[in-house]
């Protein structure tokens, strides 16, 4: 079976890990919060700076355009690279 799985943390390893954990916990806390201050995906309205690409398939994915120069995105299905849209 594949897909999402339940998982839990025993008491014994989140106590040999627990300063590990927290510093964890504060990176991410971090992260998001550097995100939110972000234009991306905030969900407050406005505009957005994501393209639609498309792979052989044709799937098409939302991405920014930084982000799909920085390396390809390949699709597994056809295993082709997803492009951005051809020049209007």
């Amino acid at each position: 079976m594949s897909g999402w799985s339940l998982t839990s943390l025993p008491d014994a390893t989140a106590t040999a890990y627990a300063e590990t954990i927290t510093d964890l916990k504060r990176a991410i806390t971090l992260h998001r919060r550097s995100e939110s201050a972000g234009t991306a995906g905030a969900g407050g309205g406005g505009g957005s700076n994501l393209i639609a690409a498309t792979c052989s398939c044709p799937r098409r994915i939302r991405v920014a355009a930084g982000t799909l120069k920085a390396g390809p995105i390949v699709c597994t299905i056809c295993d082709t690279a997803f492009q951005p849209p051809p020049p209007a």
